[in-house]
């Protein structure tokens, strides 16, 4: 069965979820994270998001083909969508800025910033140790966004450079990329 968490219901495993999400956000202990990819897999959930620890959560997405956020990801927000897959303690309102970043903190405080200031967002992007989704693919994907019209990114370390470099290159010419 499920139990209300605030108001969200939280499932013990992916053969209790009445329906296949599209996205699922995994909130376990690190031995718990490989099983759980693999129960979402066989669900037909092939996207989610790690919020924990997890070492090996590279090897563990891929043996269940499930690309995976983390591990210790912020999460993902899509305003436009009303998604909060996320550790945010509020939504952000609707922009044409795009945040990604590596630290869920640094994610946290720009959204803290932001509401006063009448900012609003595309997407809040959280990879957290990019195991699996980098810089790269978040980069791919905003640069064909039509509803994103900035991309800021807070980098703290690459994984994938060859990738990283093409993806940012494609995107700076559609729109203004921000590094830090």
């Amino acid at each position: 069965g499920a139990a209300a968490v605030s108001g969200i219901l939280a499932y013990p495993d992916a053969a209790a979820l009445p329906v296949a999400p599209d996205l699922a956000v995994i909130a376990t202990d690190a031995d718990g994270v490989a099983p759980a990819l693999h129960d979402l897999a066989a669900r037909g959930t092939f996207a989610a998001v790690c919020l924990t620890p997890a070492p090996g959560l590279l090897a563990a997405g891929r043996a269940a083909g499930v690309r995976v956020a983390g591990p210790s990801a912020f999460g993902l927000i899509v305003p436009g969508l009303g998604l909060n897959a996320s550790t945010a303690h509020l939504q952000p309102r609707l922009g044409r800025v795009a945040l990604v970043s590596q630290s869920a903190a640094l994610c946290r405080s720009v959204l803290d910033w932001a509401e006063p200031n009448g900012v609003g967002f595309s997407y809040v992007v959280g990879t957290g140790g990019n195991a699996d989704i980098g810089f790269g693919l978040v980069l791919d994907w905003l640069s064909r966004d039509a509803e994103t019209g900035a991309i800021l990114l807070d980098i703290r370390g690459i994984t994938d450079r060859r990738r990283f470099l093409s993806a940012a290159r494609a995107a700076a010419r559609l729109r203004p990329v921000v590094a830090i």
